[in-house]
């Protein structure tokens, strides 16, 4: 499923075609590119991090257009976000929209709300998704995007994380979290939102119930082609994360949860496993060591192995009948989360 990070992929060419949105500057020559960014009351960051993002594709072909999806932040952007004077100063940023929330879902679906968002405004141009704390550097961003247009620029590319600054406990907790999630699901992860996604990638992961709990899990469930690039983590700008023990333990397992049907069905094949060990030593203790363990003791190891089985048989079963329901998609939510089905964009 996942490609190497020098896989020749069948690419589109640059996408110059800037997006469709309401007011924004004209330009002869450049590469247009739109990026995504969820954002939870961090507008401190958000700021800075737009400075930076200025800055840095400055030095290069690469013109922005920012949408930013407020997640119901309890504070207001601020006048240097929002409003006609928000982009003063600004040479590489071309547009600066916020999309409002009616209530705080989180940052994956704020991410899913986003893409649809970029759908019904026909941005056509490759999708940047990054964090807005920092986290996800903006320097890194020319590099990810040449990296996208060397192998083709039709590949989802994600940011493999190499260097973490979190401190230890965090890094022991997600190498943990990182085998449990091999072990249920068989995909080994190393990759956040970070990522450049291709046009037409969009517009499936739009109709993709899966986006709704996590993006990239979406992605890697989806078999949409994907490829990886050796990026360290940058340091939050501001304040500090609001994502708490349980919101993190939550948002992993919202990314476990998109391989339901794949875990149901190895926890069936890992008790199926067991139940067969188990009847194997319950034969060759009768037949070398008859008076050593009590019959009724391993007879009631193995009903308690076999009635798990059928749980999880029932479990796998009625998973993947689900795959035969219909099942709401993430575009035909956002009208009812956002404030204005098709807002006017706060463009400079």
């Amino acid at each position: 499923m996942a490609s190497s990070p020098e896989k020749a992929l069948n690419g589109h060419g640059t996408m110059s075609k800037r997006p469709n949105f309401e007011n924004s500057r004209e330009s002869a020559v450049e590469t247009r590119i739109t990026i995504l960014m969820p954002v939870y009351d961090d507008w401190d960051c958000v700021r800075v991090l737009l400075d930076r993002l200025n800055r840095i594709l400055g030095g290069t072909s690469l013109k922005a257009d920012i949408l930013l999806v407020d997640d119901s932040s309890p504070h207001e952007a601020g006048p240097g976000i929002v409003g006609k004077r928000a982009l003063e100063g600004f040479q590489s940023i071309r547009s600066l929209e916020v999309l409002r929330l009616r209530c705080n879902l989180g940052h994956q679906r704020a991410i899913a709300l986003g893409l649809c968002h970029l759908l019904k405004r026909k941005a056509s141009s490759p999708v940047v998704v990054m964090d807005a704390d920092g986290e996800d550097r903006p320097e890194d961003v020319p590099v990810l995007w040449e990296a996208f247009m060397k192998s083709g620029g039709r590949d989802v590319l994600f940011a493999a994380r190499m260097k973490r600054m979190e401190g230890a406990l965090f890094r022991l907790g997600y190498q943990i979290y990182r085998l449990f999630h091999w072990l249920l699901t068989g995909v080994a992860v190393r990759v956040g939102n970070f990522s450049v996604c291709p046009w037409h990638v969009v517009q499936q992961l739009t109709v993709k119930p899966e986006l709704w709990n996590h993006y990239a899990a979406c992605i890697y469930h989806s078999n949409i082609r994907y490829s990886t690039l050796p990026l360290d983590r940058g340091s939050r700008i501001a304040g500090q994360s609001r994502m708490r023990f349980v919101a993190l333990a939550i948002h992993g397992l919202a990314a476990i949860s998109v391989f339901s049907d794949r875990v149901a069905v190895r926890m069936l094949c890992g008790v199926t496993l067991a139940a067969a060990g188990l009847c194997v030593w319950i034969a060759v203790r009768a037949v070398f060591y008859p008076s050593d363990e009590p019959l009724a003791l391993m007879g009631g190891l193995l009903l308690i192995t076999g009635q798990t089985f059928l749980l999880i048989l029932a479990i796998a079963l009625h998973t993947l009948a689900r795959r035969s329901s219909p099942q709401i998609i993430p575009e035909q939510l956002y009208p009812f989360y956002v404030l204005d089905p098709v807002p006017d964009g706060l463009n400079a």
